[in-house]
């Protein structure tokens, strides 16, 4: 039997992390989320992970599941 793969367990994300970056990192991340560039995206999360590393778990696992009206929605209330 095989055994399920581990998986990091989630971060529930919520707009109040994200109110907690910096502005700039912030419109970044908005910026991106528009664009619908997921590569794009992930280098924000990138930046954002070095401040806010459960922060930046939630983005990216919204990311992967691509979940883009989620985080659209999240920043908006961050804002």
């Amino acid at each position: 039997e095989e055994a399920a793969p581990d998986r990091v367990p989630e971060v529930d994300l919520t707009s109040a992390m994200l109110a907690d970056l910096p502005a700039e990192l912030l419109q970044e991340l908005r910026e991106a989320t528009e664009s619908l560039n997921s590569e794009a995206i992930s280098a924000v999360i990138d930046r954002i992970e070095t401040q806010a590393p459960d922060t930046a778990k939630g983005l990216r696992t919204l990311l992967e599941d691509l979940q883009m009206r989620r985080l659209q929605e999240l920043i908006k209330e961050a804002v």
